[in-house]
């Protein structure tokens, strides 16, 4: 699939920047039926079962410092999501002091231990995954594959 580019259409959202992406999805910000929000597209048809597993896992959790689910194709074609404003984390790392970077991430640990009591783990957590919010608060993107952790490290 070729890469997609600003003013192009998908389902109704009109993609204004790419704000990100990996070699499963691209991540978009756009506007459409729900306003301004992150439009993460599956780059291809192989993609859409992953990207759809992600989305309802979104759906179902309400977990402070994960972002949320705001539509999703049932395809897992995409899925929109708010559009979190805030610092990147390398950027705001790079200046905060080193009492903020802990308490950073002492709240990522309570987000991930939320996660993990709801039977999810991760599965591609990076600095490019999280932003900082005006409030000092991680705030976690994705959740990559994310899922049962595997049977053999279940309690360990």
């Amino acid at each position: 699939m070729a890469l997609r580019h600003a003013g192009e259409w998908v389902d109704g959202h009109q993609l204004v920047r790419r704000v990100g992406g990996g070699s499963r999805a691209e991540v978009w910000e756009a506007t459409g039926p729900e306003g301004r929000v992150a439009l993460k597209v599956a780059r291809e048809d192989w993609d859409r079962p992953r990207l759809r597993k992600e989305a309802v896992l979104l759906g179902c959790l309400d977990i402070p410092g994960l972002v949320g689910l705001v539509a999703g194709a049932p395809d897992g074609r995409w899925f929109s999501m708010p559009l979190v404003a805030g610092t990147a984390l390398r950027d705001w790392a790079a200046a905060a002091p080193h009492a903020d970077r802990l308490a950073l991430l002492r709240a990522l640990a309570r987000t991930l231990a939320q996660l993990h009591e709801h039977g999810v783990f991760h599965g591609d957590l990076k600095p490019d995954n999280l932003r900082v919010g005006a409030d000092g608060r991680p705030v976690l993107l994705a959740l990559g594959v994310g899922g049962a952790p595997p049977a053999a490290r279940r309690g360990g």
